[in-house]
């Protein structure tokens, strides 16, 4: 193959890889069961008490917003 032809095909791919791309991504159904699974928490004493702690913490800290 000759220079131009090679140049064209190179071009050709690296318009057409994003688009390509942009299509597979959106036509995948996003599956995030295993990272539900790891926000279960216990109701164990230790637990409650570690998250009572962290939410005041983050509601004292005026640096932080809570509206959207």
């Amino acid at each position: 193959m000759n220079k131009p032809i090679i140049a064209a095909l190179l071009l050709s791919s690296v318009v057409a890889a994003p688009h390509s791309f942009a299509q597979t991504a959106s036509t995948v159904a996003p599956d995030n069961a295993k990272s539900n699974k790891a926000d279960a928490q216990s109701n164990s004493a230790a637990d409650l008490d570690l998250t009572r702690r962290i939410r005041q913490s983050l509601m004292a800290d005026k640096s932080l917003s809570s509206s959207r």
